[in-house]
């Protein structure tokens, strides 16, 4: 308990003192699938599916998201490229495992809005920024020149209980990260692994020249992620339906 004590409080004065260094910028990552590939390629079957989702993995190297942030806000999107040499379906696919949706973050009100469009229906998904049970382990690498350590968690889903790694730098010490995850690990995310897809930290711009300008959406309706889960539900059903 000492030791972990002492591991914080250097986290802690390293994020002090590198939080006047930094204070905007924007992180490039690279997407794969190879979590969710390894457990498709477990069940040792040899289905259309199989092969489906193997070409998606190789499509969705294709991708790259876009973590743009500073001092209060973040923006997390995909970058306007389609996977090239593939099927449409393949590249969609691809597309749709990579891109949850471009998430807004406000740490200064607490708030995340997920932005999204499927099947022509829009949706606004207003929730607070979500205490999320990390453990900080002293585990470390370098990524790029940035000292990561690693944090896990566990993520229950309806197909079963996921650990979740993320690797964060106290170098950056601004709370963002892919998707969902901000506002609990003292440091930004460099990579994440999520149950099926990763995250991976491919370019850093940090203080550029022309400020990062982040506005806050402006939406009609909003609901919440209860209200979100069930009108996918629904979707999923008229989807099956045909």
């Amino acid at each position: 308990m000492k030791n972990l004590k002492l591991f914080l409080g250097v986290l802690m004065f390293c994020s002090f003192y590198c939080n006047s260094q930094v204070s905007e910028g924007k992180i490039l990552y690279n997407v794969n699938i190879d979590i969710f590939m390894e457990r498709i390629n477990s069940n040792n079957s040899n289905s259309s599916a199989n092969t489906l989702f193997k070409d998606v993995a190789k499509a969705i190297k294709d991708v790259s998201m876009t973590l743009s942030f500073n001092q209060h806000l973040s923006k997390f999107e995909v970058n306007k490229t389609m996977p090239s040499d593939f099927s449409e379906k393949t590249s969609k696919l691809a597309l749709i495992m990579a891109n949850k949706g471009v998430y807004y973050t406000n740490k200064k009100l607490g708030k995340q809005l997920l932005v999204r469009t499927f099947q022509g229906d829009n949706f606004n998904v207003l929730s607070e920024i979500e205490e999320r049970n990390w453990t900080l382990t002293r585990e470390s690498k370098k990524i790029g020149d940035f000292t990561c350590y690693k944090a896990t968690m566990n993520k229950e889903t309806v197909g079963g209980n996921f650990p979740i790694t993320a690797w964060y730098t106290p170098q950056i010490p601004l709370s963002f990260g892919p998707n969902q995850f901000v506002g609990n690990l003292p440091g930004l995310i460099l990579e994440l692994h999520d149950t099926d897809v990763s995250y991976v930290c491919s370019s850093i711009t940090l203080n550029p020249k022309e400020n990062v300008v982040i506005e806050w959406p402006e939406a009609d309706e909003t609901m919440t992620k209860e209200e979100y889960k069930k009108a996918g539900d629904e979707l999923k059903k008229k989807l099956t339906k045909f």
